[in-house]
């Protein structure tokens, strides 16, 4: 068995995506895959070390994550942006699809790492420090350890499980990326 996740944080991240892209192939739209979130959650971790990382798609270039919260109000995911001439916060979008959420965050995630281990020459030495100043510990095995535990290191065996959902694998991703 080779362990791909070890060769770079790219191909763990494009390997993670491998079951993900079994469940419902390669369709772009954002539809959840027949799927529960914990099961998804241990086939994540396990293809991100194991399974073949999936062939990037130029199409990720393009894939931004969302700045997502939970809106207590309506009950649903939103995005806000900042509008720079009004000097606020203003909601851009409602009620946005939480597998959306998870597959914003893991192929954006994807694609600036493509470019900056597989393509560095298409970045400005700007556009680059940008990119590395988001990733504090791109080491591979560590990426998605390190979220884990920090999401679930204080989990006894006699705790009842935390509901799970995309949207809490979009955050055990963005925990991994910016936290040592």
């Amino acid at each position: 068995m080779r362990f791909w996740g070890w060769f770079s944080v790219t191909a763990c991240l494009s390997a993670a995506w491998a079951p993900i892209c079994a469940s419902y192939g390669h369709n772009r739209n954002f539809e959840a895959p027949n799927r529960s979130p914990l099961i998804l959650l241990f086939d994540l971790l396990d293809a991100a070390y194991t399974a073949e990382p999936c062939q990037f798609d130029p199409a990720w270039l393009s894939m931004k994550p969302l700045g997502w919260m939970w809106n207590s109000d309506s009950n649903t995911y939103i995005v806000k942006s900042f509008d720079a001439s009004a000097r606020t916060w203003v909601i851009t979008e409602g009620d946005v699809a939480p597998f959306r959420i998870l597959k914003c965050t893991l192929l954006a995630q994807v694609a600036e790492r493509h470019q900056l281990e597989e393509a560095p020459q298409s970045l400005t030495a700007k556009q680059r420090d940008f990119i590395e100043n988001k990733w504090s510990n791109p080491i591979p095995f560590a990426f998605l350890q390190t979220a884990v535990l920090t999401f679930y290191g204080d989990t006894q065996p006699t705790d009842p499980p935390d509901p799970i959902d995309w949207t809490t694998l979009a955050l055990i991703l963005s925990i991994r990326q910016t936290y040592d």
